[in-house]
């Protein structure tokens, strides 16, 4: 089928971050194929092992930060995307998701507009064809990648949580704070109570994660 051929296939994952954070995840998984020409085929509810992001990072493993970055995205769930596209979108959705490092990206961008600081920055998806093939095949069977398999109804997920408060901007102030400053409990106790307003489900045990995972991407 040559249609088949064509189709481009990449890797997403809603990280920890913006999972817990839910009304940000239900906003970023809402807008991807209404902004941009994609498909979400499939997307699996997902507890990252170690072991898989140690394959996933093994390029990075001996940087100062990998210890964070797998805290990071073992810190809760995510949500694992299998995305195709008719054509090759990855330059315009490099554009629409903003530089990695959070705090430089556009603001127009979802990094932007969501992304707290540095590493802590909401999605991954993908950033070029080879890639994108090495990251669906490692984690297709692993999470249970499949066409027509979805965990969440996304219309219904949007609905449910896109009304939640987004306080981002505070959390980035704050952010910006800790990498200047250091952190201190009175920091820590304002993002607690933040994400807290963001997500008034959150248990204690995720609200603790995500302050850590904050802090550390701070002062990384």
């Amino acid at each position: 089928d040559m249609r088949r051929e064509k189709m481009l296939e990449l890797l997403g994952i809603i990280k920890p971050d913006s999972y817990l954070r839910k009304g940000i995840g239900a906003k970023i998984l809402w807008e991807l194929p209404r902004q941009l020409p994609i498909k979400i085929a499939s997307i699996r509810e997902y507890r990252v092992p170690e072991s898989l992001c140690a394959e996933h990072y093994a390029h990075i493993k001996g940087r100062p930060f990998y210890p964070w970055l797998v805290e990071y995205m073992m810190a809760s769930p995510v949500f694992v995307l299998l995305i195709q596209s008719e054509n090759n979108i990855i330059p315009e959705l490099r554009e629409f998701l903003g530089d990695t490092m959070a705090h430089k990206a556009k603001e127009n961008t979802i990094r932007g507009r969501f992304g707290i600081y540095g590493g802590i920055n909401c999605v991954h998806i993908s950033d070029e064809e080879e890639n994108a093939r090495k990251e669906v095949g490692l984690w297709r069977d692993k999470a249970g990648l499949e066409a027509g398999k979805m965990d969440i109804n996304i219309e219904e997920y949007y609905q449910k949580f896109k009304d939640l408060p987004d306080h981002t901007m505070d959390l980035r102030k704050i952010a910006f704070e800790i990498a200047e400053k250091g952190t201190s409990p009175e920091r820590e106790l304002k993002i607690k109570d933040l994400v807290g307003k963001e997500n008034p489900n959150l248990t204690h045990e995720e609200r603790e994660k995500l302050v850590k995972i904050i802090v550390g991407g701070c002062v990384g």
